[in-house]
């Protein structure tokens, strides 16, 4: 079943008419490593599986898929919105240090870092085009978490199993992120289903990247996504099939995805080509769905004014200042708004906008997400007991 409050919550959390209002601290992304540690305490056994990108509307779309309908008949689903962005980079970093994206700093597939004093690619480790794990800075002190839910597991004598892509497994992220737990790299899917559900004590982590892989490449409404969505959801389905007494399987998403063009993307750097001389790094952070600029000291009004000119209504475009007095980001550390930039381009439903510079800053894909549509930024926590 739904739960009711969370359900109202979600759907109440507006800003600026369609677009969502982050829950931070309650029904939010961010209250998710707090639950899977209550579940910890509470069962012998968690599975924890982020499905990337099977957002709350995907979700509902198939419904009628057997693990759709049995967690919402027999589990208990509780409905978040995603924090800001709604990214990968946010969401798997806040899931695997316990903290917030206003205190992690990591908010985006590109975006400013200061150990590396330019922009990079914080999972990849590298500067933006360039080969990963090649940034060439301490890692540990160009990730310097606080915390991780690992070691805070660990301090509870809850031993932690994690199961991943053996393509990125190893990475420097993963590495820092998750240390402390005994990584279990696959190949095949299969064989991470059959290794979680073997796992005898603590919790284990499963993260399934199919949908968001197919979306980005094919579209969301694609024949691909809609194949690869019934495929995790069927590996779901095998996983609930695989439980026993004393589990409980909790799934989770880091956000949705909409529709994009690359044909239709509105690059800043064309539309108005001295927008460049404006900037103090060259490219931008974020996505076609969130765009970032650092600007000049005493610019950001040019900035400000001459993107809303151009725009118009296909976008906003605001001050950053804006949007974390709004509490867009929640509660805001120095580590993040040093990061952040100073000028935010939101483009509306329907449209993206970017920096064209390839091979790095180019719109190539035909799903995307970062933004604070519905579709891309309400989520949710579900949880089946064995």
């Amino acid at each position: 079943m739904i739960e009711a409050a969370s359900e109202e919550a979600v759907e109440g959390a507006r800003w600026r008419g369609d677009r969502v209002l982050p829950l931070c601290g309650s029904y939010c992304f961010d209250t998710v490593p707090d639950r899977i540690e209550a579940l910890c305490r509470a069962h012998e056994r968690v599975i924890v599986v982020l499905a990337d990108a099977l957002g709350w509307h995907r979700l509902c779309a198939f419904a009628d898929e057997p693990f759709a309908a049995r967690l919402l008949r027999d589990g208990l689903v509780t409905r978040l919105t995603t924090q800001f962005p709604s990214t990968t980079v946010a969401h798997v970093t806040t899931l695997c240090t316990g903290l917030p994206v206003g205190r992690t700093g990591f908010y985006e597939w590109f975006q400013y870092h200061e150990a590396a004093n330019g922009l990079v690619a914080p999972l990849l480790f590298a500067r933006p085009g360039a080969v990963p794990g090649s940034l060439g800075v301490d890692a540990a002190a160009f990730y310097a978490f606080e915390d991780t839910l690992v070691a805070r597991l660990g301090r509870q004598d809850i031993p932690v199993t994690t199961f991943q892509n053996a393509s990125h497994s190893a990475s420097p992220f993963s590495r820092i992120a998750l240390a402390g737990s005994t990584a279990r790299p696959f190949a095949d899917p299969a064989d991470a289903l059959s290794g979680a559900a073997a796992v005898v004590r603590g919790m284990t982590f499963l993260y399934l990247d199919a949908v968001d892989s197919a979306c980005h490449a094919y579209g969301p409404a694609s024949a691909e996504a809609t194949a690869a969505t019934r495929e995790v959801l069927g590996a779901l389905e095998q996983l609930a099939g695989m439980l026993t007494p004393g589990t409980a399987l909790a799934v989770t998403a880091d956000h949705g995805q909409v529709a994009a063009a690359p044909e239709r993307c509105l690059y800043l750097n064309r539309i108005w080509p001295e927008l460049g001389d404006l900037l103090a790094l060259p490219g931008v952070a974020g996505s076609p769905r969130d765009v970032f600029l650092h600007v000049r000291d005493g610019h950001v009004d040019e900035v400000v004014g001459g993107l809303r000119e151009r725009l118009g209504e296909t976008a906003t475009v605001d001050p950053i200042e804006t949007l974390i007095a709004d509490g867009i980001f929640g509660d805001v550390t120095d580590v993040l708004r040093r990061r952040l930039g100073d000028v935010v381009v939101l483009p509306a439903d329907g449209h993206e906008a970017y920096w064209y510079a390839p091979p790095a800053f180019e719109q190539k894909l035909h799903g995307h997400h970062g933004g604070l549509s519905p579709e891309e930024a309400h989520t949710w926590f579900g949880v089946l007991e064995a």
